[in-house]
């Protein structure tokens, strides 16, 4: 969510300085542009930075084989759902 709010704050700060007089965001597809290097900065500063990254690849981390099961299961669920429908029909996409 962080990542997502730089992306909409950093864009409408951007074009509030285009505005302003700062001349390389003054229109809208550069305000995008900064808002997306923002976002984009922020996300590789989350994967990089070794305590960061530590907490990250904890939280992702399976533990147990049962988990795997599962979500081996999951995914064939979803390949499935995807695969298999109704022709003309848009299916469900999970």
């Amino acid at each position: 969510m962080a990542v997502f709010l730089a992306l909409v704050l950093g864009s409408l700060a951007a074009r509030i300085a285009g505005r302003l007089g700062v001349g390389y965001v003054d229109s809208w597809p550069s305000a995008i542009a900064f808002g997306l290097a923002l976002m984009f900065f922020m996300t590789g500063v989350a994967h990089f930075t070794p305590g960061m990254r530590r907490d990250m690849i904890s939280s992702t981390t399976m533990r147990d084989t049962a988990n795997v099961n599962t979500n081996a299961a999951s995914a064939a669920r979803a390949s499935r759902l995807r695969t298999t429908h109704a022709e003309g029909s848009w299916g469900v996409i999970c």
